[in-house]
């Protein structure tokens, strides 16, 4: 005869219909309930239930991460100041876990999962560490999410680690002074000169530069203004308004060799009015359109083909060289802070300069050596 539970430990029973041990008790004043393959199991899950702090036994342990990823992409993404171009990117990762563990319960889950989860997605086309570093990002936002609503009594996601076997990612470059000088000639006379310079020369976002208007370039005052930005949602270009960061929305001084470059293009255009540069049917230009013809123009100055993107970076690091401060840099290039600058913009040379400054004689009086 099996023993009696003693009173508010609950209730344990086997379906015999779903071949499951289920199990009931009352946890501040609702009832909860647990399923599981062995009485051991549930007596266990009722033990912590009735055990559990307060935010354990207020989550909803039901929750899937189907239906987590849809409330948070309901409620809270539409409440952010998001690009297209950002929420596409949470869309796509959002997909991904869905259809890796969208059926699994959030309580149920622990960091291991999670990166099962992971390395499941990168098979059989493996992704790059920056694909699955915006994957784990969006599961991270999502959980963090549930929790503050009490909706999760923690995040299965604290302590996840990415996959050790990634996908080979390309290492960002940026051009010597002397490839970008030849890149600069060969370009002379091209379509989207004034398109790639504003990267090269003044390091704009490749979208930011595609979405340049003749109204918010004043050559006269050498200023140009970002206001808008093209971007690819479902395939295709379109402008935007809404940029990628609250600093993006600026006012530039430009270097010669852009004013030059976007005066020539102005003199070789019957519209003045609108985009500066722009496909054949009058609509934004494609991105895949300015990758290849950049890279035609690599080839042709005997240069290292690189992508639009790596124009900004050449930007950003001949500017530091050069003398620009790093507060500059990070207004300059729309950045909120100078954690990007420093870690992916900013290229190091072959070889670092600078120590033998202390071999100056006009130095020695400010150098003094004391004996211990």
């Amino acid at each position: 005869m099996t023993a009696r539970r003693a009173k508010g430990e609950g209730t344990v029973h086997f379906d015999a219909e779903r071949q499951r041990w289920v199990g009931q008790v009352w946890v501040d004043q609702r009832r909860r309930k647990v399923t599981g393959r062995t009485k051991r199991e549930v007596t266990d899950k009722l033990g912590k239930l009735r055990h559990a702090d307060a935010a354990e036994r207020g989550a909803d342990r039901s929750m899937t991460v189907a239906t987590l990823l849809t409330a948070w992409r309901t409620k809270a993404v539409p409440n952010r100041a998001l690009s297209p171009s950002a929420v596409d990117a949470h869309d796509w990762a959002i997909a991904k876990w869905v259809n890796a563990i969208g059926s699994k319960r959030v309580a149920d889950l622990r960091p291991v999962d999670m990166e099962r989860a992971l390395a499941k997605m990168g098979k059989p086309h493996p992704l790059s560490r920056a694909s699955l570093v915006k994957v784990r990002s969006t599961m991270n936002q999502a959980m963090a999410w549930g929790v503050k609503r009490g909706d999760l009594a923690r995040s299965p996601m604290f302590g996840v680690e990415l996959p050790t076997e990634l996908a080979p990612g390309h290492d960002k470059r940026a051009l010597t002074v002397d490839e970008f000088d030849a890149l600069c000639r060969t370009l002379v006379g091209h379509e989207l000169e004034g398109l790639y310079l504003l990267s090269g020369g003044l390091g704009l976002r490749p979208g930011e530069a595609a979405g340049m208007t003749f109204e918010a370039v004043d050559l006269k005052a050498k200023v140009v203004r970002v206001i808008q930005s093209v971007g690819l949602r479902r395939g295709r270009p379109y402008v935007s308004d809404q940029l990628k960061t609250a600093k993006a929305r600026r006012a530039l001084e430009m270097r010669d060799i852009v004013a030059d470059a976007l005066r020539r293009h102005v003199k070789a255009s019957t519209v003045r009015t609108g985009l500066m540069f722009t496909a054949d049917d009058g609509g934004p230009v494609w991105p895949s359109t300015v990758r290849k013809q950049l890279a035609t123009a690599c080839r042709e100055a005997g240069i290292p083909v690189i992508s639009p993107n790596e124009l900004r970076h050449t930007f950003c690091t001949h500017g530091v060289a050069q003398g620009i401060t790093m507060q500059q840099m990070v207004d300059i290039l729309g950045h909120t802070n100078d954690r990007m600058v420093q870690q992916y913009y900013r290229h190091l040379p072959d070889v670092i300069t600078g120590a033998r400054i202390m071999d100056d004689p006009d130095l020695a009086h400010v150098i003094t050596l004391r004996a211990v």
